[in-house]
């Protein structure tokens, strides 16, 4: 095997080029009375590969050209349009363009425009636009939408709760205690919630967890403390220890293991997610992590 692999041609990361000999190929006949042509494979291969690279380049290019624009979008072009004269139908149009060009400031410079004039555009897309707010922890902004909402008479589907933008828009303001305190409120009152409740959960812990203090860490351990101890619900926990175990600090890798030895359930729940966390550790080179994790499968089985 190893001779084998010396034998072997190495590719190049450019492009592959045969170690081959080449026959050539005679174009015409000396009959016909027109000069002989050579054509080397090698050649034909040659061009074949820079042309495909060159497609590829123009590719990108196109593509960088597009990320470019879209990054280059801002809140100013919105400034001069009339939004008091505008019916649904425009007001959807502006709203689209500045949601899909990820113009933030922009959709939340037509929002506070649409609390001035009274209007709204569909409910589809009012609800991408308070999850740009809220992301952005716009709260006086949504509340404003909450009161906007009644007095036109938008009518959400029934177990739909302003409520879960408010909470979202304090934990983005860095008031993460009070938001945790409105989720798990929310968790209890609106079950039809839960679900969503949990996939913005999943990506706020993660963030969470990482950049706040460990007062932020314990608040978010104790609430998902709850949530087992009512709902028998592990998923944020699940969250918080993935985080934790994954952490490159020394202490919140201490966490993980301390809520594995406070809840030895939390082990069984944890035993289909492994093998993700284990892609996770294999795709970030985190070989140490991997060492954790079979000394802990070895403690806990």
């Amino acid at each position: 095997m190893a001779l084998q692999r010396i034998l072997l041609p190495r590719v190049c990361t450019t492009y592959f080029r045969p170690m081959v000999s080449l026959q050539k190929y005679v174009k015409g006949t000396p009959s016909s009375g027109k000069p002989q042509q050579t054509i080397e494979v090698e050649d034909a291969f040659d061009n074949f590969t820079t042309e495909l690279l060159q497609k590829k380049m123009n590719s990108w290019d196109i593509k960088k050209k597009k990320v470019k624009l879209l990054r280059c979008s801002s809140p100013e072009k919105f400034d001069n349009i009339d939004m008091s004269i505008m019916n649904k139908s425009q007001l959807n149009e502006i709203f689209t363009k500045a949601l899909d060009e990820c113009n933030d400031s922009g959709t939340i410079k037509l929002t506070k425009n649409c609390i001035k004039y009274e209007i709204c555009p569909s409910e589809d897309i009012l609800l991408r636009a308070m999850f740009v707010c809220a992301q952005n922890g716009e709260v006086n902004l949504i509340q404003n939408l909450k009161q906007l909402c009644e007095t036109v008479k938008i009518n959400f589907s029934a177990n739909f709760d302003f409520c879960l933008y408010e909470a979202h828009a304090i934990w983005m303001k860095g008031n993460i205690i009070k938001a945790l305190e409105v989720f798990e409120k929310l968790y209890m009152i609106n079950p039809f919630l839960r679900r969503n409740i949990k996939l913005l959960l999943k990506k706020l812990i993660c963030d969470g967890a990482k950049k706040n203090s460990e007062v932020v860490l314990l608040h978010i351990i104790k609430f998902s403390e709850n949530i087992i101890l009512k709902y028998k619900d592990f998923f944020p926990m699940i969250c918080v220890w993935e985080v934790c175990f994954m952490s490159e600090w020394f202490s919140d890798q201490q966490m993980a293991l301390e809520l594995l030895r406070r809840n030895r359930r939390l082990c069984e729940v944890l035993g289909p997610r492994l093998p993700y966390i284990l892609a996770l550790c294999l795709k970030s080179h985190q070989t140490e992590a991997i060492y954790r994790l079979l000394e802990i499968l070895l403690s806990f089985k």
